[in-house]
């Protein structure tokens, strides 16, 4: 049925004719459709008319096969757009999720393995280059994995720094490992082309499918926690997963959560600092005391200082931690004062990130500002290592606080890189000689022309000399017979609390 209605203007030929035509289906109105012309075109009109009525019947049909298709593109776009990373094109996380939905079912049957790359210093050419270098990094970092893409292997975009390639049909972990190495050597070539003066540092978890494996989000942890070891060896850039890895990281978790807890709200005795003697050789009276921090944690015991030092470092809580030991060992120091002993001096361990951060120097004087310390009470040790690290800018900071009046140490002398000669261009009072030398004493009866003349020439360096793992008599004789300043160990006492520290001193001085 057509309506015909005209719709008049004062302009004849501006007078348009509105033809209505209501769309039926299934015996009910679907819709109109509305076609105007102008009224001195009523032939036209006429035409119009007569191929809608052809056509009417076939416009419902129409409207909804092009609907359909309409939706179909829609969706395949939505598709596209959920399950490919819109930087590289790769298919994603919730791609990699689907796809393991359905190799795991087959997982049995065959070897399947998926190998999770964190490129690790993306973050930082972003961060120095800009986001559009950054988005050229990564669309070339792209180019260099897909040439291990095959029918065997697919990459996957699965974060901003972290791509995940499945490896299905492998024969063993051996071809994993050679795989990953492959694919490292290909990420560190450098990037100049592309202005970044510098290639990609990676390293990878790989996790081996098995009959165990049924959750999709249970291989991305389990990757996640063997690239977490990766990450944290200093000998491998890889590691595979095992079921040992994730009860060590809960450990290190819960190490991690609760030191957190104490420096945040300082509510608990999960950290204390305990102070080991230093004496002099002959006499045996103690010159100062090495703060040493301790962790009992509530959940797990007694933690190690290796252990939970390397955690604080990994989880950026050094710095707090190094504050509140400093700040620590500082009111210990106010107190040995307060008893009358106003030479004593307490060393403290100080970390390289610690001095590499831009505020140290003003956390150290505003930690002696509030506990009222002098500087020459203090003592910073330091290990060879850290001279290594930036060395320019550790120069300059302990150039300051020597300048201050801190006494600075070279911790475990012997063991790095240094030389005494290079002792002497630097802002150090002390070298520690490390255990090891002082426990070969007693293989060598006393016959150590090294350790000797290493005592005499940093002597003529003007530098003072601790001897630490004093365990033995005849150590300690022999040390003092070289002439050595100053030694540490259990011969003398081992690492005491607060109160057994004071007592001990006190018994010291008789």
């Amino acid at each position: 049925m057509f309506a015909l209605v005209g719709r008049g203007h004062h302009d004849f030929d501006d007078s348009v004719y509105e033809v209505y035509v209501p769309i039926y289906a299934g015996g009910e109105r679907a819709g109109t459709i509305v076609i105007s012309k102008p009224l001195h075109d009523a032939q036209g009109m006429g035409r119009t008319i007569s191929i809608l009525s052809v056509i009417a019947s076939a416009a419902i049909l129409v409207g909804f096969l092009y609907v359909m298709v309409t939706n179909y593109q829609y969706n395949k776009k939505l598709a596209a757009l959920a399950y490919h990373e819109s930087l590289t094109g790769l298919p994603n996380k919730a791609y990699l999720e689907h796809m393991l939905e359905t190799r795991l079912e087959d997982a049995p049957g065959g070897k399947h393995a998926v190998l999770m790359t964190h490129c690790l210093n993306l973050s930082v050419i972003n961060s120095v280059y800009g986001f559009d270098a950054g988005d050229r990094v990564v669309r070339e970092l792209v180019r260099r994995l897909e040439s291990f893409v095959n029918d065997k292997c697919i990459l996957f975009h699965f974060a901003t720094n972290r791509f995940v390639l499945f490896v299905k049909g492998y024969k063993g972990p051996d071809n994993l490992t050679a795989l990953v190495k492959r694919m490292h050597s290909a990420l560190e070539e450098p990037l100049d082309s592309l202005g970044v003066s510098t290639g990609i540092l990676a390293k990878t978890g790989i996790v081996e499918l098995n009959r165990e494996h049924s959750d999709p989000a249970e291989v991305f942890t389990q990757a996640l926690v063997a690239l977490q070891y990766a990450e944290e060896s200093d000998l491998e850039s890889y590691a595979f997963f095992d079921g040992e890895m994730a009860e060590r990281l809960r450990r290190q978790e819960t190490i991690a959560t609760e030191m957190r807890d104490f420096l945040l709200h300082n509510n608990t005795d999960a950290m204390y600092l305990v102070y080991q003697p230093k004496v002099d050789p002959k006499f045996q009276r103690i010159l100062g005391f090495e703060a040493l921090a301790r962790m009992n944690s509530p959940s797990l015991g007694a933690v190690s200082p290796e252990e939970f030092i390397k955690i604080a470092e990994r989880q950026d809580m050094i710095i707090p931690l190094g504050y509140w030991v400093l700040e620590t060992a500082c009111l210990f120091i106010r107190d040995l004062i307060a008893a009358g002993h106003s030479d004593i001096h307490v060393a403290v361990n100080i970390s390289g990130i610690q001095l590499l951060h831009e505020r140290f120097i003003d956390q150290v004087r505003e930690i002696l500002a509030k506990t009222g310390i002098r500087e020459h009470n203090v003592q910073l040790e330091i290990t060879e290592s850290v001279l290594i690290e930036g060395f320019s800018h550790v120069y300059n900071t302990l150039n300051s606080l020597r300048d201050a009046g801190i006494k600075i140490a070279i911790d475990d002398f012997g063991t790095g890189y240094s030389s005494l000669a290079r002792m002497e261009s630097l802002p150090v009072d002390s070298i520690k000689i490390d255990k090891s030398f002082v426990d070969s004493i007693l293989a060598h009866e006393g016959r150590h022309p090294i350790l000797r003349d290493l005592i005499s020439m940093a002597h003529n360096l003007g530098l003072e000399v601790v001897a630490e793992g004093v365990e033995h008599e005849l150590q300690r004789r022999y040390l003092l017979e070289w002439g050595c300043d100053i030694l540490q160990g259990y011969l003398f006492g081992k690492p005491l609390p607060k109160q057994g520290a004071v007592a001990k001193l006190q018994e010291s001085f008789g």
